[in-house]
């Protein structure tokens, strides 16, 4: 009776323990980790934001840093240098800073290759609308024969599936355009911002992928809200003083944009390569909502943190 009992309890041991297995390989192998990368830095010496008020060109910054696995710290500044339309000076800057909390954050495995591949269409010309009478599939429909993809449609990798919840604050000096009654500002404005975001996040080996892929993509939309105490706006021309009176604050803005990078450029440093942002935004301010478009191309540069 003991015997049978403990030939019981070493089948189930080893019945858990295979499950066990099983379930950590499903995870992701120690080389494909997509969470190595735990701080992400992006230098963009060439920017381009175009708005309402002014255009401009300049240089731009950010970078964020996993505290933990569930909250990132991020901050961001943009530096004009020169103004291409609208009003040409003066020139301003932003400075962000943030938290992100990682509300969802798991790894899935998704296939590398979601395309059709076609492997057995027919050269231009071949097709013909004739029926032979005696010709094989083949020589009816103008194609060579069926043969298996020399790369396997089918893998998939470990990908991180991140939804997070962002908060931060905004610190902006620029024009603002007045309604027609009104001059123009040069406002300098905090702000808070809440939002939400999605990203993506990869880390895959050669012997995973075919070849060396790191990098991550994100897609954020953010409230930004102010008042009227937190906003210094002066008139751009001394002499339309006169004319100044107590604007009317639009107290709520909102942003959207993508940002992301693309690593392993040199198989030699697999976290160096190439970042991009992209921002559509109404900013709040003095009577009258602040659009802008920014486009930030430039060096990506993530670093193993853990």
């Amino acid at each position: 009776m003991c015997r049978r009992a403990l030939y019981a309890i070493a089948l189930a041991s080893a019945v858990i323990l295979s499950a066990g297995a099983s379930a950590a390989r499903a995870q992701y192998l120690p080389r494909d980790n997509p969470y190595v990368y735990g701080l992400r830095i992006a230098l963009f010496p060439a920017i381009f934001q175009g708005g309402v008020s002014q255009s401009h060109f300049g240089s731009a910054l950010r970078a964020e840093l996993d505290l933990s696995r569930r909250f990132v710290f991020a901050i961001a500044g943009r530096l004009p240098w020169v103004a291409v339309g609208g009003n040409l000076e003066p020139l301003g800057y932003s400075v962000r800073a943030g938290f992100a909390f990682n509300f969802v954050d798991e790894i899935q495995s998704e296939k590398l290759f979601g395309t059709v591949h076609p492997a057995d269409t027919p050269a231009l010309g071949e097709r013909s609308g004739v029926e032979f009478k005696g010709a094989s599939v083949t020589d009816k429909l103008g194609s060579p024969p069926f043969e298996p993809p020399d790369r396997d449609l089918e893998v998939s990798a470990p990908i991180r599936n991140v939804q997070a919840i962002r908060l931060g604050y905004d610190l902006v000096r620029g024009i603002e355009q007045g309604r027609p009654d009104l001059p123009d500002y040069v406002s300098t404005m905090h702000a808070f911002y809440a939002g939400y975001a999605y990203s993506l996040h990869w880390n895959l080996s050669p012997a995973t992928a075919g070849e060396r892929e790191v990098g991550w993509r994100r897609y954020y939309f953010d409230l930004i809200v102010t008042a009227g105490p937190l906003i210094d706006a002066e008139p751009l021309v001394a002499s339309d003083a006169t004319r100044m009176r107590d604007p009317e604050i639009l107290p709520a803005g909102l942003r959207i944009g993508m940002e992301g990078a693309i690593d392993a450029v040199l198989r030699s440093a697999p976290g160096l390569g190439f970042g991009y942002d992209i921002e559509l935004g109404l900013l709040p301010g003095a009577s009258g909502f602040e659009g802008y478009l920014f486009i930030g191309l430039g060096l990506a540069i993530d670093a193993v943190v853990r």
